[in-house]
């Protein structure tokens, strides 16, 4: 029977139907308002890790570790969007089954295995599988001595002895796999939270200036590893991740003469992260503040950053 006025016996069952409906439609508009995104976002349902969806569009994206596309949900919506520049016509679209910035090919191996993905053919693990002996060993080299700086209870000599031997097995690894596709994104974010657990004024002369150094390099090292300028980015995909929270954080205490620049940055990536939803301020430290918060909330409904769990329709 068809639905009318007439169906409903009061307007409070009238707008519940409504309300259902609508729920279901599509959003009217290509851009979604920030503030909009940001409330959805603050009740992403998978901070609970228990719910459980079916997109069967969706479920037909293959998988790459070195995907073209992202993904995240608002409310009941899946939303995946191109996040590369690079992508042509007639190109293949992808998006990530595992965590993103998984240097280790056996880690990321381990997460497909629940996709029934035992040997991906991405350009990524080609070539890390081309070294794999060798190219292991070498990242658990990086990760047990990332475990002795992270230890707690230490003193700050003996925690700034493991972070300079981090950060040279860290410069070994970029300089002696140069031709990997990406380079090492979450050992950078490594390096530099742990540089992170130094307090400036009880540190040694060393100390500070090492991570004065640390400081003073962190744009041009960050810009190396996501292959950045200022004035272009190549694939905004690789700032996808906390490394955006850490060039937010540097801006943030650090006077920049270049700083509108960087903020100039910071808005045309939440521009392609959200849809091209942007508003910006003329007060740059607010308009941080906005940022910080804004993708903070994104990348926690980014699932493939924690353990996501698409059914892939073909198994079905």
């Amino acid at each position: 029977m068809p639905i009318g006025p007439k169906t409903f016996q009061t307007r409070t069952q009238r707008d519940l139907i409504v309300y259902l409906f609508s729920r279901r439609l599509p959003p009217s508009s290509p851009h979604i308002p920030w503030r909009v995104l940001f409330n959805t976002q603050q009740q992403n349902p998978y901070k609970s890790q228990s719910t459980l969806g079916w997109y069967p569009l969706s479920s037909m994206f293959n998988h790459s570790c070195l995907p073209n596309c992202l993904w995240y949900l608002i409310g009941d919506y899946l939303f995946i969007y191109v996040c590369a520049s690079n992508v042509r016509q007639g190109d293949e679209l992808t998006i990530s089954y595992c965590s993103l910035w998984i240097s280790s090919i056996n880690e990321r191996t381990n997460q497909l295995r629940q996709y029934d993905i035992t040997s991906c053919q991405c350009l990524l693990c080609l070539y890390d599988r081309s070294l794999i002996n060798e190219y292991e060993n070498d990242l658990k080299k990086f990760s047990n001595i990332r475990a002795l700086a992270r230890q707690k209870n230490i003193s700050n000599s003996n925690r700034f002895h493991y972070l300079q031997q981090l950060k040279c097995q860290y410069e070994y690894l970029i300089n002696k796999y140069q031709e990997r596709p990406i380079s090492f994104i979450n050992e950078f974010i490594d390096l530099e939270s742990i540089s992170n657990y130094f307090q400036y004024e009880n540190n040694e002369n060393e100390i500070k200036q090492f991570l004065n150094n640390q400081q003073n390099s962190f744009l041009e090292r960050l810009s190396n590893i996501c292959d950045l300028t200022l004035s272009q980015i190549s694939n905004p995909i690789l700032l996808f991740g906390r490394q955006i929270q850490l060039l937010i954080n540097h801006l943030e205490h650090f006077h920049l003469s270049d700083s509108k620049q960087w903020n100039h940055l910071l808005g045309y990536l939440y521009e392609i992260y959200t849809f091209k939803c942007h508003s910006s301020s003329n007060d740059i430290q607010k308009t941080l503040k906005d940022y910080k918060q804004l993708f903070t909330n994104l990348f926690q409904t980014q699932t493939f950053l924690q353990q996501p769990f698409i059914i892939n329709e073909k198994r079905l």
